[in-house]
């Protein structure tokens, strides 16, 4: 009886561990997608922020042309973006949000996509050392390329103020 008991007790806490282990994976893979599904819009944004500057510019003539181009750009800045969010305070996921902001007046304004980031990691490290929150990272990059620098923008107003 008693060995019996002991199977059922073991099996019952194994079941209740394999839930805790399956919730907690559940967790991680929803969180995963999650940031994927982000990564994908952000990715898309760029791309079609390049592509209309490309064509807009006559740099390039044909859309299929301009979306292929702005492609390999998009790809080019964000793994650009990953590596430089090891050198910051500021999470990819922060940058790469800011720079997706930040991307289409810059480049109205003439800046390159390279430069447009640079500016957007030296935001996000001027505005961490703030004590900045990341989520105002865009409004940051948005105030400063735009010219329209208020109370609200912090990095902006350290700077130019």
């Amino acid at each position: 009886g008693s060995a019996i008991s002991g199977v059922i007790a073991a099996t019952q806490a194994l079941r209740g561990a394999l839930g805790v282990v399956g919730g907690a994976f559940g967790a991680v893979y929803g969180e995963g997608v999650r940031f994927q599904a982000s990564l994908e819009a952000v990715e898309i944004s760029i791309r079609s922020l390049v592509a209309n500057n490309l064509l807009t510019a006559g740099s390039v003539r044909e859309v299929p042309d301009a979306f292929r181009i702005a492609a390999q750009i998009s790809a080019q800045q964000l793994e650009r973006l990953r590596v430089d969010a090891l050198s910051t305070a500021a999470t990819f996921e922060e940058l790469a949000s800011a720079y997706q902001e930040g991307l289409g007046a810059g480049m109205a304004a003439g800046f390159s996509p390279d430069q447009v980031r640079e500016l957007t990691v030296a935001v996000g490290q001027f505005g961490k050392a703030l004590g900045m929150p990341g989520y105002q990272l865009p409004q940051e990059i948005r105030a400063i390329l735009s010219g329209q620098i208020d109370r609200n923008a912090r990095v902006g107003m350290s700077l130019f103020a």
